[in-house]
């Protein structure tokens, strides 16, 4: 007998959070009630436990209605995290129906209303797209630099690493051959720290067997490279979502530009608030928390 189907919840948004082992609880605190305060009310938040530590349990019984995707057995950066945020993905996928999913660290933080809004209607309208956010060029102009995964991806492709880990060199090859056919870019990308997904993508992913590759778990990529990757070769494009007036606001390492910056360029949703100049992330948070108080950023106020 086949199991019960489950409901799907019907939710606008659903945003997921790893969290790993050096997350600060005030800070994750923090960036969650930055969701709350700013995303649309129709949400669910799941948190992906990455961390082997109650960070994540600790806030899921403070705020109840936080969910915590099941642990899987590995945990890690690069492909770990890739094979942990995957599962929460499928988690998602099973049990919600929704327009557009949130992807952002811990150390990211929604800063103003209507990004969330923006990324669902350009998905109605952009069927064809999986992963909107900082893609080709920075929030600031900046070309992004595609060279480093590039150059990972032709060394998993050598005679000498296929004899080592044919399963991820076969897998690879197949991948890249799919994809080229859609243009795809050696190591092509959106910066994974904040962006936006096309649930449509995801679950013709998952129908195509390229959402769970379970191989890329000791790849040496970073999971957003992983996941340029396996998008491409499922026949969908990535899309920029930073520059300009978009809203979202993306560096690697520290904020892209001052926090006043940020928010006169309407940025929306930021990464990563480590750190800016000499501010640290405790005086970033807090000039963000003190116009929340405030009730400023609120630029298209949910009814």
């Amino acid at each position: 007998m086949s199991s019960p189907r489950i409901e799907k919840e019907r939710v606008a948004l659903v945003t997921v959070i790893p969290v790993g082992p050096t997350t600060n609880y005030e800070f994750l605190q923090d960036t969650v009630e930055s969701i709350e305060t700013y995303c649309v009310p129709s949400q669910k938040i799941i948190l992906v436990d990455n961390s082997n530590a109650d960070t994540a349990k600790r806030l899921a019984a403070e705020k109840q209605h936080l969910v915590i995707s099941e642990q899987t057995t590995v945990s890690g950066k690069g492909g770990k995290l890739y094979f942990n945020l995957v599962k929460a993905l499928e988690f998602a996928l099973d049990r919600y129906d929704f327009d557009a999913l949130l992807r952002i660290d811990d150390d990211g933080l929604v800063i103003g209303s209507g990004g969330d809004e923006q990324a669902i209607q350009f998905f109605r309208s952009n069927q064809n797209v999986a992963i909107i956010g900082s893609y080709r060029q920075t929030c600031t102009g900046q070309p992004r630099d595609f060279s480093p995964p590039a150059h990972r991806i032709r060394h998993l492709l050598r005679a000498r690493r296929f004899l080592k880990t044919p399963r991820l060199s076969l897998s690879l090859r197949h991948l890249l051959r799919r994809a080229a056919k859609y243009r795809y870019e050696l190591g092509e990308h959106c910066m994974g720290g904040v962006c936006f997904v096309n649930p449509t993508a995801l679950r013709r992913m998952r129908d195509r067997g390229n959402l769970v590759r379970s191989e890329f778990i000791e790849s040496g990529l970073e999971e957003d490279q992983i996941f340029g990757l396996l998008a491409k070769a499922s026949a969908f494009d990535l899309a920029d979502f930073a520059t300009g007036k978009l809203p979202v606001g993306a560096a690697w390492k520290g904020l892209p530009c001052s926090p006043d910056e940020l928010v006169r360029s309407g940025k929306k949703v930021i990464h990563s608030v480590r750190y800016y100049r000499e501010m640290n992330e405790a005086k970033i948070r807090a000039y963000f928390r003190d116009r929340r108080g405030a009730g400023k950023g609120c630029n298209t106020p949910h009814s």
